[in-house]
Parts: structure tokens; C-alpha cells; sequence
């Protein structure tokens, strides 16, 4: 069965920078603390459409590159 795409309403878990985080993807504002990301926000525009197993990075301010790796989606 092929891997599923991140799309808004999926929960990812993921590494950024070596710290594994567990977030929702929503279509409105987000709260990082509470688990929820807004599919807007850098970081979940770098997310969107991606696998479990993909490997990207983002900028984010100040400017900071994050390495982020999927690990999986449900």
C-alpha cells in the first residue's frame, strides 16, 4: 500500500532538529505547544504533501533552518 500524503486534518509525527514532536495539521491558527500546526505556517507548508520517510528542511524566524523528518502519518 503506498504511503499517504500529509494532507490538512492528519496527524504527523515527526523529528525537527533531533526533538520528536506529534502535530495536527489544521486550516486555521495553530498553537506548536498544543500539537497543532496551521497549514499555513512555514512549517506546515513544508509538510503538506510530503510521505512518512521524506526528509526536508525550512526556514523559519529568526532565521533558523529546521531539518525535519517524517516519520509517520495517521
Amino acid at each position: 500500500m503506498p504511503e499517504k500524503n500529509i494532507e490538512i486534518g492528519d496527524i504527523v509525527e515527526l523529528t525537527i532538529n533531533d526533538r520528536q514532536l506529534k502535530l495536527q495539521i489544521v486550516n486555521g491558527p495553530g498553537d506548536i505547544s498544543q500539537g497543532v500546526i496551521s497549514a499555513i505556517a512555514p512549517l506546515g507548508q513544508a509538510i503538506l504533501g510530503r510521505k512518512a520517510g521524506d526528509v526536508c528542511s525550512v526556514t523559519v524566524h529568526p532565521p533558523k533552518v529546521l531539518k525535519i523528518e517524517i516519520k509517520k502519518v495517521i
